[in-house]
């Protein structure tokens, strides 16, 4: 299982389980599933990674299939952690030894700790909450330091972030095909 989440409809199970087509058949064990397909492992890894902030819905009972928020959160979400990340790299290259630098640090840090975590277990998009409280003050930073810079920079950056969105945008339809007992959108 890649990932999983709790359906509260009529008439249907209350599972939502999005399979892992990497697992090899018969491989029941994580220790199986590294000897025989190391490289299936790792991706599977990433899968989890991924999916630990795929929110594709932004409740933790999904009632509905058809959510008319998933993409625009989604995008938003997608732009949110691209913001984090440039802005931890950003506290971390040009804020030592200061509090910020510090903070930038500690959330990195706190960030790596919760997804390794969480990397080897299927997971449910609300085990990544604890991002959202500390990778706000990362997402500002990016942008003030965006705010001083010049055009070329921006659209440099714009394009790096549209391009980040894309790619999670797709690896998340990706993960919606696997879901089972349930039909999303496009």
């Amino acid at each position: 299982i890649l990932k999983y989440g709790t359906l509260v409809m009529p008439g249907r199970e209350p599972h939502l389980v999005y399979r892992n087509p990497l697992r090899p058949e018969g491989i029941s064990t994580p220790g199986e599933f590294v000897r025989e397909r190391p490289l299936g492992y790792l991706r599977t890894l990433g899968a989890h990674a991924f999916a630990l902030v795929d929110n594709d819905y932004p409740f933790t009972y999904i009632t509905s299939a058809r959510s008319p928020w998933r993409w625009p959160l989604g995008v938003l979400n997608y732009a949110f952690l691209f913001l984090s990340i440039l802005g931890l790299g950003l506290l971390l290259a040009k804020e030592r030894g200061t509090p910020a630098g510090l903070y930038g640090a500690g959330a990195a840090l706190f960030s790596a700790a919760l997804v390794a975590v969480y990397l080897p277990v299927a997971v449910e998009s609300r085990f990544s909450a604890p991002l959202y409280v500390i990778l706000p003050p990362p997402a500002v930073y990016a942008l003030l330091w965006l705010s001083k810079k010049r055009s070329g920079t921006i659209v440099a950056v714009a394009i790096l972030g549209g391009g980040f969105v894309g790619a999670c945008v797709q690896v998340s339809r990706w993960l919606s095909k696997l879901a089972s007992g349930i039909e999303f959108p496009p």
